[in-house]
C-alpha cells in the first residue's frame, strides 16, 4: 500500500457521495486519465503540478482527496492544503477523507490526532488543512505544503495575488510536490483562460511548471 496508491485505493478506499451514501471506490474513466497523467510526471521524478479545466461531476476532487490521503497515511510529515471557494465543496472534501480513513484497517494506518477545527492530523506527523472560502491573501502562509488542491479556481477573487503571488511562492517544485488546481472555467478570457493556455503549451513541451 505504501508504494502504490492505486493498490491501496482498489482495496481499502471507500468514498461518500453528495447524498451521504458510502460505497467502495471504483475509478471513473476521467479519474483513470488523471492518474495516468500524474504517473507520467512521477516517472519523470519531477513535481506533479496540474491545472485541470474540467466538466462537472467527473470526480477530480474525489481522486485528488484520495491521493492526498494516501500520501498523508504512508509518507510521514506530509503537509497538505485543500481549499474550495464554495462551502459545500469544502464539506464534501472533509466527508471524503473521513469516510475513507474510518474504513481503513487500524493496523494499516497511523492514528488520527486531535487538531484544530479545519485540520486533520495523524500520529506520523502528517497534517491537512481544509479551508472553506478563498481569502484574498494568505493561502499557504506559514506553511511549506507538498500537497495542494484548489477547487473552483474560476471563482477565486484576485487569483494573481492569491495564487501566483501568495500560494505558489510557498511551494517548491521538487519531485515530492503534488499540486492540483481545478475548475469548470470562467469564460475564454481572463486569468484562468490565459493560465490554462500557458499550462497546456508547457505540458506539450514536457515542462512541469510555467
Amino acid at each position: 500500500c505504501s508504494l502504490d496508491a492505486a493498490y491501496w485505493a482498489d482495496r481499502y478506499a471507500y468514498i461518500c457521495d453528495e447524498a451521504g451514501e458510502i460505497y467502495k471506490f471504483q475509478p471513473r474513466k476521467s479519474q483513470e486519465i488523471f492518474l495516468s497523467v500524474a504517473a507520467h510526471f512521477e516517472a519523470l521524478e519531477v513535481a506533479i503540478e496540474l491545472l485541470v479545466l474540467k466538466g462537472r461531476q467527473v470526480g477530480i476532487t474525489t481522486i485528488t482527496a484520495l491521493m492526498f490521503l494516501h500520501r498523508m497515511l504512508f509518507i510521514p510529515n506530509t503537509q497538505a492544503i485543500m481549499a474550495s471557494v464554495k462551502q459545500e465543496k469544502s464539506e464534501l472534501i472533509a466527508r471524503i477523507l473521513e469516510a475513507c480513513y474510518r474504513r481503513c484497517p487500524w493496523w494499516l494506518i497511523p492514528r488520527q490526532t486531535k487538531d484544530r477545527i479545519g485540520q486533520m492530523g495523524f500520529s506520523n506527523g502528517s497534517i491537512l488543512s481544509i479551508q472553506s472560502g478563498m481569502q484574498a491573501t494568505g493561502i499557504g502562509q506559514g506553511w511549506t505544503p507538498i500537497c495542494v488542491h484548489l477547487s473552483e479556481i474560476a471563482d477565486v477573487p484576485n487569483p494573481k495575488r492569491t495564487i501566483e503571488e501568495g500560494l505558489l511562492r510557498a511551494t517548491h517544485p521538487t519531485k515530492k510536490m503534488f499540486q492540483v488546481h481545478e475548475g469548470t472555467g470562467g469564460g475564454s478570457t481572463g486569468w484562468l483562460a490565459d493560465t490554462w493556455r500557458n499550462a497546456r503549451d508547457g505540458f506539450t513541451l514536457g515542462l512541469s511548471r510555467v
